[in-house]
């Protein structure tokens, strides 16, 4: 009864494989080897098969390294937590559980670190050499070698940990499964909202789900989109052979085919999470409603519904105990005005990119086209992005003026600065980051 067979060997070894890697699990290093390779002169190109102006990028191969490290393949200590709650442990259990999986991290860390060291080998090498062909020779074997060393050690730690548990704990098995399936398989999406886990948004975000009708919508969902994600993963297997034979690893056709695949399960899981929005909303009452909705748009669209600086400003200055009853009156007021209005211009935004992901195929081929060309109709999808984007910044940027120049100088110094996002700039909104998942 192992966790998920094989769920990191395809990942890793499909990464190394070339760009159909971009559609086999939960990689995220690979998104920083897709932009570079989209972008080469040579076109797109598997991830070994450099051109002159991916050679010029000196510090490739320790990125794409140091990408890898950040895969999330590891089980977190949150997941953990969840599936303690699964099988009902007892505390002695979990304490016996968590000194596993200390000891099993430890052990990933270790592999990452000696993975990191060859790719970055293999850059030296390359750069001294002149042949940027070794990354094609070299990069499946490495990663082969990883993904082989991190399955061994998931499939210890769940034996080691069922043996720990009670036959009825293990009968439930399953369930812990199915959480590692999803762990693994939305981290990742070509379209907004494939990359999000209804269960983990009501687990993580303190929504009540209790009543009978709530939790018969949740396991439906939780069955149909397994079988989704079991039937990616079969997919998966597949191509990763294809991708792994010679005559595949610089086939420009090939690759976009698997893509263009892979990205059709991807909007698979989208029309399922979209579906199941609707109908837990309708199940939900008014204040668990609306923190779901907001905490699934949070998800689905990180770049347009992260928190914005306008909105952090005057949620501080609310609390400024400086403010006279005028003051106080007018920074109510913007906040709500604000509010009501982003709100609504976030919805367009959204919806401008919903649409231009249908017309080019999904976020990846999107943003390809930025440096590949574009259909007409999808540079027109583009501009209502790049509108709607815009419309929201003019909000933004005049809520922070109205706001400044009703403070004094003095209250105008302790609004907060604007801070780096610190956003992965190779995800374009296609993986998920939750808070505290290695914690």
């Amino acid at each position: 009864m192992k966790l998920v067979a094989n769920s990191v060997a395809n990942s890793v070894v499909g990464s190394a494989c070339g760009l159909v890697g971009c559609v086999q699990r939960t990689v995220r290093g690979l998104a920083a080897a897709l932009v570079l390779v989209a972008g080469t002169a040579g076109g797109l190109v598997a991830m070994g098969g450099f051109t002159p102006s991916a050679q010029a990028q000196p510090g490739m191969g320790r990125m794409m390294a140091a990408q890898f490290s950040n895969s999330g393949s590891a089980i977190s200590r949150k997941s953990l937590s969840e599936y303690a709650t699964l099988l009902g442990m007892s505390e002695e259990q979990k304490e016996t559980a968590t000194t596993l999986l200390e000891g099993y991290r430890d052990a990933h860390k270790a592999a990452l670190e000696e993975m990191q060291a060859k790719v970055e080998g293999l850059q030296e090498k390359a750069r001294d050499t002149g042949d940027w062909s070794v990354f094609q020779k070299d990069m499946p074997e490495i990663g082969k070698t990883f993904a082989e060393k991190v399955d061994k050690l998931e499939k210890d730690l769940v034996t080691d940990i069922q043996a720990v548990l009670t036959p009825a704990q293990v009968e439930k098995w399953p369930s812990v499964e199915r959480h590692r399936r999803r762990d693994m398989g939305l981290r990742w999406g070509f379209y907004s909202g494939a990359a999000v886990d209804l269960i983990r948004i009501t687990n993580r975000s303190g929504i009540t789900m209790e009543s009978p009708e709530a939790k018969e919508v949740l396991g439906q969902y939780e069955t149909e989109l397994d079988a989704k994600l079991q039937e990616f993963g079969r997919w998966s297997d597949d191509s990763r052979k294809e991708a792994m034979k010679p005559e595949n690893m610089m086939n420009q056709q090939s690759q976009m085919k698997l893509l263009e695949e892979g990205a059709k399960y991807s909007k698979d899981v989208r029309d399922i999470n979209k579906r199941y929005v609707s109908r837990l909303r309708d199940v939900l009452d008014e204040t668990n409603r609306e923190k779901f909705t907001e905490e699934f748009n949070k998800r689905a669209y990180p770049r347009i519904y992260r928190d914005s600086h306008t909105e952090e400003m005057l949620t501080a200055a609310t609390g400024f105990s400086d403010l006279d009853e005028s003051q106080k009156e007018t920074v109510k007021t913007l906040k709500e005005q604000y509010m009501r209005e982003a709100s609504s211009l976030n919805a367009n935004w959204a919806k401008a990119q919903e649409a231009a992901e249908e017309k080019a195929g999904g976020s990846m081929q999107l943003m390809m086209a930025q440096w590949m060309g574009a259909s007409e109709d999808v540079k027109k999808a583009q501009e209502e992005i790049k509108a709607a984007r815009e419309a929201r910044k003019e909000v933004d940027d005049k809520f922070k003026k109205r706001l400044q120049d009703m403070l004094n100088g003095a209250q105008k110094d302790r609004l907060p600065t604007k801070k780096p996002t610190n956003q992965n700039p190779w995800d374009f909104g296609m993986f998920v980051e939750e808070e505290g998942e290695d914690e």
